[in-house]
């Protein structure tokens, strides 16, 4: 290739290998992005505006010398011929274009803008895989296998739970439990508090339930990708002790044109939640207050509720942060936050040429996502405080907000370390 003329290479009609994705445009700081995926190679790419117009365009039709004008025309500049060289070395070495091996050596060149990898579901990536999977003694994953399978079989034959006509009456039925569970709320509580405590049976019963429940949670993602038309690659489970949890791989739904179906995968985990907790409201209402068992299912369904609903806070690694970052169309929404704030800290003439290359709106919505996380993060704490002072005697409140505080701190500081160690995706 690097020994053709410059009439005959233009001439070219190179085409992206048949299992690249492109995805749409992201806003990642001053900067717009796009991943780009290999699914051969399992690599994720983030790329620029003029590297997504080529490849948008590599498709076999086009002549180099047409994507060329095109590019001169929305960029106003044209490619040269030692620019065009060096572009088709580098997706061919990424494997990006159709009829090339890629070359084992190339993975150590320059990046295309930046080598990104798998999320979790729904999630943007932030880490390289060997850092996800680095060893632990704490923190793990076993992986189940791909749940292609499953989720097709389950797609066959609830489809219908897509649809407008049962999508509208389930989510009423779900809207009219909660109101009904916010407004006995504190009854609930109370009574079932005492029957968990005085029943440990039903109290490991309830519990082992709704951890059972996080499996559908990570199902509803898959199964949501895959009605969309993307895949789910993987299926498992992780631990970070104390936590133990289910995971889905769900990368696709980054990929989709479309915000709607981004956000509507984020949210089905909640939904899958609630949806779960429908029949036990039912038996709720149909056992007789002052009922044991009753009491116990009431307090399944509120920790249930507040512990689904509480997902859809806008905070890092929940459901609600990934709407907002599909809603946006952004990613890295957290430390690109923390990114602007720093430099609206910061002197120099270099810091004030970094904050001039944020557009207005790019502005709004950093400052406007620090004030929401603000005001979650506080009103958290403001709750788990007050929730923990209403059940301790009135004399041991100052050693309960001792404690709190330097658990807050604990987490603060290691949420700190943890973004220190991650590496610059």
């Amino acid at each position: 290739m690097t020994g053709a003329p410059a009439a005959s290479l233009l001439e070219r009609r190179p085409a992206r290998h048949p299992e690249v994705v492109l995805g749409p445009a992201l806003r990642c700081g001053p900067r717009t992005v796009h991943l780009v995926r290999q699914r051969g190679t399992g690599r994720d790419y983030e790329v620029g505006p003029k590297e997504h117009f080529v490849l948008a365009r590599l498709d076999g039709e086009r002549t180099l010398a047409d994507i060329g004008t095109a590019y001169a025309q929305t960029f106003g500049r044209r490619l040269g011929e030692d620019s065009w060289r060096q572009l088709l070395m580098l997706l061919a070495a990424r494997a990006l274009l159709a009829g090339g091996e890629r070359r084992p050596d190339a993975a150590s060149g320059r990046p295309m803008a930046g080598d990104r990898t798998g999320s979790a579901a729904g999630r943007p990536p932030a880490a390289r895989p060997e850092e996800e999977r680095r060893p632990n003694r704490l923190s793990g994953e076993l992986v189940f296998g791909d749940p292609t399978p499953l989720l097709e079989w389950a797609h066959r034959r609830a489809g219908f739970l897509f649809s407008a006509w049962f999508l509208i009456p389930l989510l009423a039925a779900l809207v009219t439990m909660e109101a009904v569970l916010a407004l006995h709320s504190g009854e609930i509580w109370r009574h079932g508090t005492r029957a968990l405590a005085a029943q440990p049976e039903l109290a490991m019963l309830a519990f082992t339930l709704l951890w059972a429940s996080t499996g559908l949670h990570e199902l509803a993602h898959g199964l949501t990708c895959r009605h969309y038309g993307g895949r789910a690659t993987e299926v498992g489970m992780r631990w970070n002790l104390p936590l133990v949890y289910m995971y889905c791989k769900a990368d696709d739904v980054l990929f989709f044109p479309s915000r709607r179906p981004r956000v509507a995968a984020a949210a089905a985990g909640v939904i899958a939640n609630l949806l779960f907790l429908l029949p036990f409201f039912a038996l709720w209402l149909c056992l007789p207050p002052g009922d044991v068992t009753r009491d116990c299912v009431g307090a399944m369904l509120l920790i249930g509720s507040v512990k689904g609903l509480l997902n859809y806070l806008p905070l890092p690694q929940l459901d609600g942060y990934a709407m907002l970052c599909h809603a946006l169309s952004t990613t890295r929404l957290s430390p690109e936050t923390a990114g602007y704030l720093k430099l609206l800290t910061g002197h120099g003439e270099d810091v004030r040429r970094q904050r001039a290359a944020y557009p207005p709106h790019a502005r709004a919505m950093y400052l406007g996502y620090a004030a929401v996380f603000l005001v979650c993060v506080t009103g958290l704490a403001a709750g788990a405080t007050a929730l923990v002072l209403a059940e301790i005697p009135a004399a041991h409140h100052t050693l309960a907000l001792a404690v709190l505080g330097a658990l807050f701190a604990l987490m603060l500081a290691a949420n700190l370390l943890r973004s220190r160690r991650r590496p610059a995706a």
